[in-house]
């Protein structure tokens, strides 16, 4: 295997912002990759891109979604703050103090960090973290 391709490869693909619901960018970027390499993409209705191998005998069908799992803002607060509804298992504990990008209806972009109101589970109120 060639590492730097290799690098290279991941780098551009961690470097295309995918938010929930918004892969047409990056499954544009893997179309053209496999277009590069003298396959033919397919698009999934839903998200997604497959091609085929060529080969013989038992099929393996291996497809991933394009978009970045995480958060959906849910509301937003008078303070200025936000309540967000997770997706796909991501945890507020785990996500605390990453780096976010928001992004609007009308594509605007903003930028900020997670903070967890209550940030420990055990003296957070009741109910709060469900």
């Amino acid at each position: 295997m060639d590492n730097a391709f290799f690098k290279k490869t991941l780098v551009d693909l961690l470097n295309i912002d995918s938010p929930t619901g918004l892969y047409l960018e990056i499954e544009e970027y893997i179309c053209s990759f496999i277009k590069n390499r003298g396959y033919t993409p397919n698009r999934m209705r839903k998200g997604g891109v497959w091609f085929d191998l060529g080969g013989e005998g038992d099929v393996l069908y291996i497809m991933s979604h394009c978009d970045t799992i995480g958060l959906v803002v849910n509301e937003i607060n008078a303070n200025g703050t936000i309540k967000v509804t997770y997706i796909g298992g991501l945890r507020a504990h785990s996500a605390e103090r990453a780096n976010v990008k928001l992004y609007t209806k009308d594509g605007g972009i903003y930028t900020g960090t997670i903070q967890r109101i209550h940030s420990c589970v055990h003296t957070a109120p009741i109910g709060f973290n469900e």
